[in-house]
């Protein structure tokens, strides 16, 4: 967190009969953005276009898991390590098998270096 500062409101009437006091520390959040691309396609001649990678900066791989379901909520690509997430990700294979133009959901939660959490889900198009 960085913190910017405290604020105080005092409020009272006009005579001044009553009064009432309020504080309120605010403190910005800095995170980076996470990213999921929403379509990809295996043939892509294009490398960064033929899987599906979790794009972010500073992610932690504590407690970090990537889940990838079919239609039918049956996971078809699991991972809990960031890295094999931000380099390789999913190539639209499940146990060697390719899977076809579907659109599938997945699940993405962690924490960023500072130690916020993040979860977030969203689907993704496979296009051959």
């Amino acid at each position: 967190f960085k913190s910017i500062g405290t604020y105080n409101v005092t409020l009272s009437t006009k005579k001044g009969e009553c009064s009432d006091s309020y504080s309120i520390a605010v403190n910005v959040v800095e995170n980076t953005n996470l990213f999921i691309p929403n379509v990809f396609s295996p043939k892509s001649s294009n490398p960064e276009n033929s899987t599906v990678k979790v794009y972010g900066e500073d992610l932690s791989n504590e407690g970090f898991e990537f889940f990838i379901y079919n239609r039918w909520g049956q996971v078809v690509y699991r991972t809990s390590n960031l890295d094999e997430a931000q380099s390789y990700g999913w190539n639209g294979e499940t146990s060697g098998e390719e899977k076809g133009n579907s659109v599938f959901t997945y699940t993405v939660r962690g924490k960023y270096n500072n130690g916020n959490p993040f979860e977030e889900t969203g689907t993704i198009t496979l296009v051959k």
